[in-house]
């Protein structure tokens, strides 16, 4: 074992350089977040993920993971109408509204949200070229 400070090569995630091959999920996430990794990176063209963005991607895998746990918790919890229950039931909802808040921000950081399709110049496009409809218009 080393001691003291730790190299910034020995703490990054490696991901697969060689274009057109996706990269492999790190050892050390769980089978849970390992598929998380898979369903994500499928998903995205084949060279999307490169450098450091496999360390963005991987605490991704571990918040969804993390949100997947607290729901089932509260689905637990929710039964619970009064005492301890809703006590538990407030907490953890707090924390499954933060761990929403951190998917977000790393789906968005990964550009794997719908807006990320679209250039600042294919949005303007697009947007100009739809007609407004009126709120009190329906289809």
């Amino acid at each position: 074992m080393q001691r003291g400070r730790k190299s910034s090569d020995s703490q990054s995630v490696a991901v697969s350089l060689v274009p057109g091959q996706r990269p492999d999920a790190p050892a050390e996430l769980s089978p849970e977040q390992v598929e998380t990794w898979r369903v994500t990176v499928n998903q995205m063209p084949a060279d999307w993920f490169t450098g450091c963005a496999g360390v963005l991607l991987q605490q991704y895998c571990r918040h969804v993971s993390y949100s997947r746990w607290l729901a089932a918790e509260l689905a637990a919890v929710g039964a619970l109408k009064e005492g301890k229950g809703i006590d538990r039931f407030d907490k953890l909802s707090r924390m499954h509204e933060r761990e929403g808040r951190a998917i977000s921000s790393l789906m968005t950081r990964l550009r794997l949200t719908p807006q990320a399709k679209y250039s600042a110049r294919a949005a303007f496009t697009a947007a100009k070229n739809t007609p407004m409809r009126k709120p009190w218009e329906c289809d």
